[in-house]
């Protein structure tokens, strides 16, 4: 892949990606997000497909690419990943790590076969979680028609309130992801391993919902 090419993708997205009205999913588009120190970036595909008669035929599954921009402003490819395509992904400043948010949650209430959150080292996946593993409180999910929100800052954008710094989802140079769901509680990944390092609960001591604090482990 070349500047030029990078420069195609980028403008694709800028015009492209705009938010889907009402209760429907945004339109998969070719996307770039980048690491935050800039070495690297990930590029996602979606699937391309047609319909035939009553069937719809894929051609070509979705899939991601790794690149790393070198000293002399070329693109060298990582790894990938293949057969799947998210709107939001959190890619680590070495390079490795990547972390995948689910797609649209159809129904009303958190699943076990829904996947909320996923981590992947070198496109190798390493850990999921659905939202049903996530969220405690079932009830507190924001509804629509066809699909529920589960994150907390949906919360805050369904009472128009500025979002805490707690509801942003985010990685941090030490591979750390945060996470914060819409009944509360607030998770932090070792995006690593995927595995849950710490946990709290902003529910009162008398909510049956709340989740056990856990101590951070180093």
């Amino acid at each position: 892949m070349n500047v030029k090419t990078l420069a195609v993708l980028v403008a694709i997205v800028l015009t492209g990606a705009t938010r889907a009205p009402g209760d429907m999913p945004k339109t998969p588009t070719p996307m770039v997000t980048a690491s935050s120190g800039g070495e690297f970036f990930f590029v996602m595909i979606p699937e391309k497909g047609r319909v035939e008669g009553r069937a719809y035929v894929v051609d070509r599954q979705a899939f991601g690419v790794c690149y790393r921009v070198n000293s002399d402003g070329k693109f060298e490819e990582q790894w990938r990943t293949h057969g799947w395509y998210s709107l939001e992904v959190y890619l680590s400043d070495d390079g490795r790590h990547l972390v995948r948010m689910g797609p649209w949650s159809r129904g009303d209430r958190p699943a076990r076969n829904h996947l909320a959150v996923a981590f992947y080292k070198d496109g190798k996946p390493i850990k999921g979680y659905s939202t049903a593993q996530l969220v405690r409180n079932h009830g507190a999910v924001i509804k629509s028609v066809s699909h529920y929100r589960w994150l907390a800052r949906y919360r805050y954008m369904a009472t128009g309130a500025d979002p805490t710094d707690d509801a942003h989802l985010r990685l941090d140079w030490n591979n750390i992801f945060h996470l914060t769901t819409v009944d509360g509680i607030k998770y932090e990944f070792d995006a690593r391993t995927g595995r849950i390092i710490g946990r709290s609960d902003d529910a009162g001591p008398n909510d049956p919902h709340r989740a056990p604090t856990l101590e951070r482990k180093e």
